[in-house]
């Protein structure tokens, strides 16, 4: 009977020890995954993010912060690399009200992952359709991604605040922030330095006529009217998409360097959109 008492005394101990485990870390501790089911006090939302910085993750409308107070370095870390997996894509957020929510009351994130569903439209595919305008930033050229397709026929730009006004300033803001090459035959027409194919493209998507680049290059309030119009389009999709009109701005100049919006704030694209951004505030 006594080894028999002996392995029942040692199974009463380990269930004792797991029990005292379980309760002194919580499953959290165990599983710090990506799609979990909320917790209790946690909720959940999907949303395109559209940037992440050391301190939150931000989406159309709104900021997700990280909580420095309660979660380890490693953990915030973690969160900030699947953010930054899932820029410009739907994610599912999980995320709680802060501990002292009459002090503040800022959005918590506790995860963030894939959402399960991809919307069938990409807002920033939508953006890249018509192709970047290649030579407006001509050291970069051989970068600059090879997007020659045209929009959808039936793609309509969303409903949007956005002015005219403030797209005339977007445009000239570009003007302004062009490069000045030192070439005189760089292959590069107007104040506004692009290219020929960019030119015949979008003349005769939004103009209804092919104008060639030496008309382009003499009639310069002829090229403003043209660039009105295709930068129009694009600051009212990605004013749509952040619903920000300064970050809007970014993500508009951006597509006109490198084709993505998404890039607007990472480097070397970043420094650029500023500087679009600066010279479009002094013109608004």
């Amino acid at each position: 009977m006594e080894p028999r008492i002996s392995q029942l005394l040692v199974k009463a101990i380990v269930c004792a020890v797991l029990f005292t485990l379980i309760g002194f870390f919580p499953p959290r501790f165990f599983c710090f995954a990506a799609g979990s089911d909320a917790a209790p006090g946690e909720q959940q939302t999907r949303a395109v993010v559209i940037n992440v910085d050391k301190w939150a993750v931000y989406v159309p409308g709104r900021v997700f912060y990280f909580d420095t107070d309660t979660m380890k370095k490693s953990q915030i870390e973690t969160l900030i690399a699947q953010a930054n997996r899932l820029r410009n894509r739907k994610a599912l957020i999980t995320y709680r009200s802060s501990a002292n929510p009459v002090k503040d009351n800022r959005a918590m994130l506790v995860d963030i992952s894939a959402a399960e569903q991809t919307p069938k439209t990409n807002p920033d595919q939508v953006a890249k359709n018509p192709g970047p305008p290649e030579g407006a930033q001509p050291q970069a050229a051989s970068n600059l991604p090879a997007l020659n397709s045209q929009p959808p026929a039936e793609a309509v730009s969303p409903p949007s605040p956005i002015t005219d006004a403030q797209v005339v300033a977007l445009v000239e803001a570009l003007r302004l922030s062009a490069p000045r090459t030192g070439i005189s035959n760089d292959g590069l027409y107007s104040d506004w330095k692009i290219k020929e194919s960019n030119i015949l493209r979008w003349s005769r998507q939004y103009a209804g006529k092919q104008i060639a680049p030496d008309e382009f290059q003499a009639n310069p309030e002829e090229a403003r009217e043209l660039l009105i119009c295709v930068m129009g389009k694009i600051l009212r999709e990605q004013y749509a998409i952040c619903k920000d009109e300064s970050m809007a701005v970014r993500r508009a100049a951006s597509w006109w360097m490198t084709g993505d919006p998404g890039q607007f704030d990472t480097p070397p694209t970043s420094s650029y959109t500023m500087k679009v951004l600066g010279f479009y505030m002094s013109k608004r």
